[in-house]
């Protein structure tokens, strides 16, 4: 899991560091810079991917401007300094390891000029990360164990890694592996690395490097569009028919139980059934209403948003096809105030269960109410602007006052509502 997040000198952001849980709230006024704190995050995640073009950027939901408004703009000098963004990961799988990923991003501010990732100490310690567990003196089941774990985590390059591995089973074999050479076998190949493209790690659902923000949109969800092969769903809910449809066609139906077993929630739902045709036209959802007669059906064309927006959202938590890692921007679209505390509670459990980890913004009060601060791993953040306009976060921690979340931040007890009117 992502433990932490540091930002320097990105768009509304002077400087800022947050400490993460699994599900994570965060709350404002109207720009006051909770998206920017997302997309930061985004960043980081396609400099690992070495993939910082414009293309990729907004495909994974990062508002991308001219290179100079990408900088944070509260003094003419930041408009040419670096952007500065880390994460620190936990590795999370019975290994007490933790790695940090800095990137120093540059750009040149001149015309079609692209991001550059100007770090190359992130790419030396990733690979003395792995170098150290395969050289460390364990069992050969063991080393295997912890090696899967790693590469489960970091996504390594496959090439790299059997590249390693040939190099300790020489150094074995010519009687040369000894642990204090360590240090010298982990500068050279993380030199080599660093040097290679085709070696950088490799993007992957289990890590952070497939990071995408999602906004999912009402006309997206309703005309079914299917997203690229490889990749369920897209940032404003394409891919959801097919991923809803592999779901009804596998074996294990927990998938598409679990769907249900939530749309309960909407007291007029009775049960629903994906067309299995691949022609446009025929991308379908047979919806029945519990109130309307057992032989006609309503389609994702009809149905209310509330729905649509749950489909979405399950499917995005329980598929192990979608990343591990992800935002959701504005997460209260389209519900009722009580179904908005439900829907917390909901993905609150689901992230448990799928092993997901979650950035949310929303305006809607009542979400809050779904959140369980004495639970570390829920946390909420207040975002608001400094006196210079500088975006700041600060963790609301469990307190002494018996009322509800949502009472208590629009009573300005939290913080974060306007103070212009």
């Amino acid at each position: 899991m992502v433990k932490s997040v540091e930002v320097k000198n990105f768009k509304s952001i002077s400087e800022l560091n947050l400490d993460l849980g699994r599900i994570n709230i965060f709350i404002g006024e109207n720009g006051s810079g909770k998206s920017n704190i997302l997309e930061a995050v985004g960043f980081c995640a396609a400099a690992s991917a070495n993939k910082l073009d414009k293309e990729f950027l907004s495909s994974r939901g990062i508002r991308v401007s001219e290179p100079r408004l990408m900088r944070n703009a509260q003094s003419v000098e930041n408009l040419s300094e670096d952007i500065f963004v880390a994460v620190q990961i936990s590795t999370n799988n019975n290994l007490s390891s933790t790695f940090r990923f800095p990137h120093s991003l540059s750009n040149s501010n001149e015309e079609f000029s692209q991001w550059k990732d100007d770090s190359k100490e992130t790419t030396k310690q990733l690979t003395g990360f792995l170098l150290d567990y395969l050289f460390k003196n364990l069992s050969e089941e063991e080393n295997e164990l912890a090696l899967s774990k790693v590469i489960a985590t970091f996504s390594f390059d496959d090439n790299f890694v059997n590249k390693v591995r040939d190099l300790k089973a020489q150094m074995i074999k010519e009687g040369m592996y000894e642990p204090d050479k360590l240090k010298i076998i982990t500068s050279s190949v993380a030199e080599a690395i660093s040097k290679s493209s085709t070696e950088s790690p490799k993007s992957g659902k289990s890590s952070y490097y497939h990071y995408k923000i999602f906004a999912p949109e009402n006309t997206f969800l309703r005309k079914f569009e299917v997203e690229e092969a490889g990749d369920p769903l897209g940032i404003r809910g394409e891919g959801l028919f097919r991923l809803l449809r592999y779901f009804q066609n596998s074996e294990d139906q927990s998938y598409l139980n679990t769907i249900k077993e939530t749309l309960f929630a909407l007291d007029w739902f009775k049960d629903f059934k994906v067309q299995n045709s691949l022609y446009e036209g025929d991308r379908k959802l047979q919806i029945l209403d519990r109130f309307i007669d057992t032989d006609i059906s309503i389609t994702q064309q009809s149905a209310n948003e509330g729905f649509l927006f749950i489909l979405f959202y399950v499917s995005l938590f329980i598929s192990k096809d979608t990343p591990q890692f992800f935002a959701i921007d504005n997460l209260d679209a389209s519900f009722n105030p009580k179904l908005c505390k439900h829907i917390t509670q909901t993905l609150v459990k689901l992230a448990k269960d799928n092993d997901k980890q979650a950035l949310f913004t929303t305006h809607n009060p009542f979400i809050l109410d779904g959140l369980d601060l004495t639970d570390d791993e829920q946390r909420l953040f207040v975002v608001y602007r400094g006196k210079k306009g500088n975006t700041i976060a600060k963790r609301i921690t469990p307190g002494k006052i018996d009322m509800p979340l949502s009472e208590q931040w629009m009573n300005g007890f939290l913080g974060g509502l306007p103070k212009n009117f």
